[in-house]
């Protein structure tokens, strides 16, 4: 009895690939419409949490899938929605933090290196 509550925990959450429920949470508060929330595709990525959400905007109707970047800090759990320009890359720094959350290039949409995910990182941190 007692696997099954943990079984049905995990299928609720949706947190079988060890995904901490903080992750979600983290990005609903970024969101106009937290309860309407979909997620797929959600991985660990260099240490920190990426995937896609959709949710309802102001309007009523879904959006459309969004990259997201989410990474805990002292114990508080903050997340990055990317808006994307279109041919890949981002302008805003909230998207440019989450495509490097990520493991993405904010200039470009292709994937990094650590080599460059490092040095992205402490170039953001203000550490250079």
């Amino acid at each position: 009895m007692r696997r099954m509550i943990v079984a049905a925990a995990f299928v609720a959450c949706g947190c079988g690939n060890g995904e901490p429920p903080q992750v979600r949470e983290a990005v609903k508060n970024e969101l106009l419409d937290p309860f309407s929330a979909e997620f797929r595709n959600v991985r660990q990525r260099l240490g920190n949490w990426c995937g896609e959400v959709n949710a309802k905007n102001r309007m009523g109707g879904y959006v459309g899938w969004s990259l997201f970047g989410a990474v805990e800090v002292n114990g508080k759990w903050s997340a990055y929605i990317v808006k994307a320009r279109e041919g890949g890359g981002a302008d805003d720094q909230s998207s440019r933090i989450g495509m490097i959350l990520c493991g993405l290039n904010p200039n470009t949409g292709l994937p990094i290196t650590s080599d460059e995910y490092e040095a992205a990182t402490a170039a953001s941190a203000g550490k250079k």
